[in-house]
């Protein structure tokens, strides 16, 4: 016989069918807007973009792999897709095309890849003085050690960021190994790696001087 549902269970189902509602509601708003986000569309892109990676990651993972990489290297390589991703959005708002996209973003990441390691670029390239042309996107990402990066502004990162930023990048650890070890799915630490990352960036660009600075 089946269990007879009280008012309050009866409620709660209710209520949850209404927050889920009001969330996809929120979400289609979000992937039609083209400008800039707002605070509040920067924190819905921050709770769904572990969807889109999943839901993405095979294309951008098969991308890469075609191209010969595999490995640590890839893995890197797949992070920074996303992240520069999860910028683009939010300061253009959604893509008419996401896939399409991906594909460029990755293959400009392959481009730079080839490039890095024909040239050896191995500095953290902090210039020393106000003589030096600024370096925006590609080519200041080019010239970045992360690892020492990480390091050097590791105290200055939120503790949710802190961790994953230890265990993956200054660790080496594996994503499915550093998930395990944070107790959360491989999905949310690859995530919070995305973010991670795109803070040290912030971080780094808010410790040049003016004259060092891209464009804002």
């Amino acid at each position: 016989m089946a269990h007879a549902k009280t008012p309050g269970e009866e409620n709660a189902r209710k209520q949850a069918r209404s927050s889920e509602a009001e969330r996809l509601a929120r979400l289609a708003q979000l992937v039609l807007c083209r400008t800039k986000l707002s605070a509040s569309e920067a924190v819905l892109l921050r709770e769904v973009f572990p969807e889109i990676l999943a839901t993405h990651h095979e294309q951008v993972w098969s991308q890469l792999r075609r191209r010969g990489l595999s490995g640590p290297a890839a893995e890197d390589l797949l992070q920074d897709v996303f992240l520069l991703l999860h910028s683009q959005i939010l300061e253009h708002g959604f893509p008419d095309n996401v896939p399409g996209l991906l594909h460029r973003l990755t293959e400009g990441k392959l481009l730079n890849h080839v490039r890095a390691q024909k040239r050896d670029i191995i500095s953290i390239g902090l210039p020393s003085s106000g003589s030096e042309p600024p370096k925006t996107g590609p080519e200041a990402e080019r010239a970045l050690d992360l690892k020492e990066l990480a390091r050097r502004l590791l105290p200055m990162l939120s503790d949710e960021h802190r961790e994953v930023v230890e265990m993956v990048i200054l660790n080496g650890l594996p994503h499915t190994e550093a998930a395990t070890a944070l107790g959360i799915a491989t999905g949310t630490l690859k995530s919070r790696l995305i973010a991670a990352k795109h803070r040290l960036f912030e971080l780094l660009e808010q410790l040049l001087p003016p004259s060092q600075r891209g464009a804002s």
